[in-house]
Parts: structure tokens; C-alpha cells; sequence
């Protein structure tokens, strides 16, 4: 069942990475948070919220962005799977970690071949905004548990 899953998945992150490249370019928010990232000081720029959030690895990582080269929508667009797809590898990892079962591959397929990538991949900022959360919280209920299974300081310190 993982083989046939993780075939989907791949197969529809895939064709979503393609499409996405023929179609998508830097917008509005992306153009706006990396021209402030060139103009403004590290801290300022960081600690600074986006609406209501507070997203300082978000805003690091547009940071970094302009400062490491010129931001192009097809460098970015190779991220945004990756990010994704880890997300995918560690959420499906954190299910079997809590109830080993093969309905476990499919209910991560659900999620790896969700409609809404699909804008969330044409869009930097949104992306950004949310793939690394999903991997992170996947991590965390990963690693939690590992915690309760094996008591072990280091997984307690990964889901902190």
C-alpha cells in the first residue's frame, strides 16, 4: 500500500511542480517582503508580523532569500516541493509511530495530494507560510511519539 501511495503522491507533486512552472511567478507579498528585505536591518525585519502572525523563521527565510541571490519563482518553485515532501515523508511517519497501519499510507496521500498545494505552490509566501509549519508539526507528533514510547530526553527536546 506505501508503494502505491507514495507513487500517487509523487506522481500528482510531480505534475503540480510543472504546472506551477509553466504558470507561476513571484507576486504582490513576494516582490513586497524581499524589497524590504534588502532595504531593512535582520532584526527589524524578522520580528516584524505578517497580518496577525508571528513568523520569524518565515521571515528569516525571505531574508536570506535576496541576500544569498536574485529571487527567481524557478529557484524558489525547487523548495517548495522538498518542503512538501518532507512534510509528507514525516507526517506519514508520525501516524505509524502512534497506530502502525497500512490505511496510514493512503490518509497521507490524502494529504500529499490535497487541491490547495496547488496555490500554495504558485505562490511563494504562501508557501513558506504553511509547508514548513506542516513538516515541523509533523515532527513534533513524531517525535512525541517516540518520547512516550521510549522516555528519551532528546525526542522531549525535538518536540519542544
Amino acid at each position: 500500500m506505501i508503494v502505491v501511495a507514495g507513487a500517487l503522491a509523487l506522481a500528482y507533486t510531480v505534475a503540480l511542480f510543472w504546472f506551477c512552472r509553466a504558470n507561476g511567478s513571484l507576486r504582490g507579498d513576494d516582490l513586497v517582503y524581499f524589497s524590504d528585505a534588502r532595504r531593512r536591518p535582520f532584526l527589524d525585519f524578522v520580528t516584524e508580523q505578517i497580518d496577525a502572525h508571528a513568523v520569524p523563521l518565515h521571515r528569516a527565510a525571505t531574508y536570506l532569500v535576496p541576500h544569498v541571490g536574485r529571487p527567481t519563482y524557478g529557484a524558489l518553485l525547487l523548495v517548495m516541493p522538498a518542503v512538501h515532501a518532507l512534510g509528507v515523508w514525516l507526517l506519514y511517519r508520525a501516524l505509524q509511530a502512534f497506530a502502525p497501519n497500512p490505511g496510514n499510507a493512503f490518509a497521507t496521500l490524502w494529504y500529499a495530494s490535497f487541491v490547495e498545494l496547488g496555490v500554495i505552490f504558485l505562490w511563494w509566501t504562501s508557501a513558506l507560510h504553511r509547508l514548513p509549519y506542516v513538516a515541523f508539526s509533523a515532527l513534533s507528533l513524531y517525535a512525541y511519539a517516540r518520547f512516550r514510547r521510549e522516555h528519551s530526553p532528546a525526542w522531549a527536546a525535538c518536540v519542544v
